[in-house]
């Protein structure tokens, strides 16, 4: 039970036990698995009207505000004095601080479940905790440590967080359960939350306070949030097409991983990076990553549709006719090189006194420094600046007050990167790489997990990690081809244009990513058509279709140690979404009965004992082949696990059925017998399907 209680604020000092080292502190003594990862005592949901977030006086000892003031999260974040960091650190379920001085100990809170941003405040540090959501009011002092103010719940998945302008108001995407919830920094309560499409991560506030910006990790289009201090907010859908002039003509590209989004050019555009899924290059079989680009005047796409003129302007374009201004202030940029490198964007900052913005893709050990104000970023590169030190999965991205430094935090190596942009040349900066603590994973998982995450191995990827098709172990919503295109094996591609001169048959076949969290704890058989006996064939099979053709990269040497790390990583390290354990409604428990009955027989393929799913491929009935897709030869499907099933639209293999009420509605007994039940019994059986 979550009720509220009423505390107060409470001081956690740092441990003795964790020892600086150079830059970064090494705090082994706060390594632990997950299973053990300490929580802290329940605290206030609220905080008392005496002691309420603004009206506690700020300790004399708080560090006055350096730089420029940031209002939006990020994995890691300067301090607002500007000499230390602040790192939501998931895998361990602590809040650390990693202070610049060696001689300064490093602190390290443990938190009640996985944070994923933390935001600096002058006087307040706020961190969102994905399960059970929350965001944490918290005050840092070298006299007292760590000091709670306030707890509020918030829905589950807490993810990212933005604050407005006047810093009264904050904004929390909730991933999992598609809601975004204002705060009141004033009260520490929440005002309202509204549900939005699938998993919004990142949430910018326009300059002027009068509305927010959405981005997800499924889909192309951004959420617009109107009426932020009103009761009762609006919510629109945004569209922003995804590289449109990168596109094959007359498409319109899906998009993933839109996990950040800045404000630039005195907050007249809204950059995005993410991916374009089905964007045309040389040897691309997904599609391109994009840094889009969206006016905030008129939430108009800077860049035009694809046509040949702009697309030559796009490759090289560093003209004033798509600056702000009117004249170029800066050098050319290097040589563009493939903006595949940009592979899986995950942090981003803007430069002020660049005019750049700086990337950390998941997927590469490097860090991306762009023009912030071409039309096309990507292809607009400044810098590309490896980290070093191991570095495996960046996730995590801050620069100091005066721009000259900026930090990187590598999740799948535990280490954390300076990178100096002034000193050395712009290629190749002084850099400096250290350990912030051990892995929470077994060592076989652990090397998974930086598999799980690397675009740059060819022996198993193509460019594209198993992340980028698979975020967080979730999925990308996307509907791949699968095609021959011309080496003799089958190979994915975003698009059928994405064969790169080759010619696949009829488009490819029609394959939905699966979500892998939670449901690949059997020993098999896996593969849509069960053909693969075990999960170590899967992956597998996997890796030969998620290349490139020819691409063979060493696979046959080493492929059996590492897709055995790699299958304990997916088995043991990847999280499921969260879900609260309740009371079925009156409407829930009846859909359940309806599962379970002999009339439907739903629960006879979809067992609940294991994971909701017989693993045993039954013939479908015909359904119509999509345009653009090659009619299937094999109609077995294997039933697919219906665990966290409400969050993973669409649905069936080829992603043809947008909701869980059309699967239902349209199944007309192809899947177990439900043509008899009436209107309020379908409803009845979506809402228990979305507790699972």
């Amino acid at each position: 039970m979550r009720g509220a209680r009423t505390s107060v604020p409470r001081a956690v000092k740092s441990s003795p036990a964790l020892v600086s080292l150079g830059l970064v502190i090494a705090l082994a003594a706060g390594c632990r698995s997950r299973s053990e990862a300490p929580t802290a005592e329940p605290a206030a949901s609220g905080v008392a009207a005496s002691t309420s977030a603004s009206a506690s006086a700020a300790p004399t000892d708080a560090p006055h505000r350096v730089g420029v003031r940031v209002r939006e999260g990020n994995a890691l974040a300067r301090s607002a004095g500007d000499d230390a960091l602040f790192l939501a650190d998931e895998d361990h379920h602590v809040l650390r601080r990693i202070p610049h001085d060696p001689e300064v100990p490093a602190a390290a809170l443990p938190l009640p479940g996985a944070p994923a941003q933390v935001l600096v405040l002058d006087d307040r540090i706020l961190v969102t905790v994905r399960d059970p959501g929350l965001l944490l009011i918290l005050r840092y002092a070298p006299a007292t440590g760590f000091v709670e103010l306030a707890r509020v719940p918030l829905p589950d998945d807490a993810w990212g967080v933005a604050v407005t302008p006047d810093e009264s108001l904050a904004l929390v995407t909730s991933a999992w359960t598609h809601q975004v919830s204002a705060v009141d920094l004033a009260t520490a309560k929440k005002r309202w939350s509204i549900d939005v499409p699938r998993e919004p991560r990142a949430v910018v506030i326009r300059e002027d306070g009068a509305g927010a910006y959405v981005t997800h990790l499924v889909g192309p289009d951004l959420t617009r949030v109107f009426d932020l201090d009103k009761p009762t907010p609006r919510s629109a859908p945004l569209v922003l097409a995804a590289a449109p002039h990168r596109a094959p003509p007359g498409r319109v590209l899906d998009a993933s991983l839109a996990y950040s989004a800045v404000l630039v050019d005195a907050g007249e555009r809204l950059l995005v990076p993410r991916h374009a899924l089905g964007a045309i290059g040389a040897n691309v079989w997904y599609g391109s990553p994009t840094v889009d680009v969206m006016l905030t005047k008129d939430d108009s796409a800077l860049a035009p549709p694809h046509d040949e003129a702009a697309l030559a302007q796009s490759l090289g374009d560093v003209s004033a006719a798509y600056r702000s201004s009117g004249e170029s202030r800066f050098a050319d940029p290097i040589e563009a090189g493939p903006e595949q490198e940009i592979a899986q964007p995950r942090a981003a900052v803007y430069l002020r006194t660049r005019a750049s913005i700086l990337i950390a893709p998941e997927g590469r050990d490097r860090l991306f420094e762009l023009d912030a104000l071409a039309l096309d970023p990507v292809r607009s590169r400044r810098a590309a600046i490896a980290l070093g030190g191991g570095c495996s999965a960046p996730t995590g991205l801050a620069v100091s007050a005066d721009e000259s430094t900026a930090y990187v935090f590598c999740r799948g190596s535990y280490t954390l990167a300076t990178v100096h942009l002034h000193e050395g040349d712009s290629k190749t900066p002084r850099l400096e790489s250290a350990r912030i603590v051990e892995d929470a994973l077994p060592e076989a998982a652990a090397l998974g997990r930086r598999i799980f995450y690397d675009a740059a191995d060819t022996a198993f990827s193509g460019g594209l990690a198993c992340s980028g098709c698979h975020p967080e172990g979730r999925d990308d919503g996307h509907t791949y081809y699968e095609a021959n295109v011309g080496a003799g094996t089958n190979n994915f591609l975003g698009l059928p244009e994405n064969a790169d001169g080759t010619s696949p048959n009829d488009g490819g076949y029609a394959r939905q990513t699966p979500m892998l969290a939670g449901r690949v704890g059997a020993q098999g058989p896996y593969g849509w058509h069960a053909q693969d006996k075990d999960l170590f064939y899967r992956l597998r099979a996997g890796v030969e279709l998620h290349r490139w053709q020819g691409n063979t990269g060493g696979l046959s040497y080493d492929y059996r140690p590492k897709l055995n790390a790699l299958m304990a990583f997916v088995r043991t390290g990847l999280v499921p979404p969260p879900r609260t354990r309740r009371e079925l409604t009156a409407a829930e428990a009846q859909g359940k009965a309806i599962f379970e009955s002999p009339e439907t027989r739903c629960a006879s393929c979809h067992v609940p004992a294991t994971e909701y799913t017989d693993r045993t491929a039954y013939p479908l009935a015909a359904m119509p082949t999509l345009k653009g897709f090659q009619e299937e030869k094999a109609r077995d499907f294997k039933t697919p696990s219906l665990l966290s099933v409400g969050g993973t639209a669409p649905y069936f293999h080829d992603g043809s059925v947008a909701t869980l009420e059309q699967v239902i509605d349209f199944n007309h007994d192809r899947m177990g017998k439900t043509n008899q039940l009436t209107k309020g019994e379908r409803v009845a059986l979506v809402a228990f399907l979305r507790t699972l």
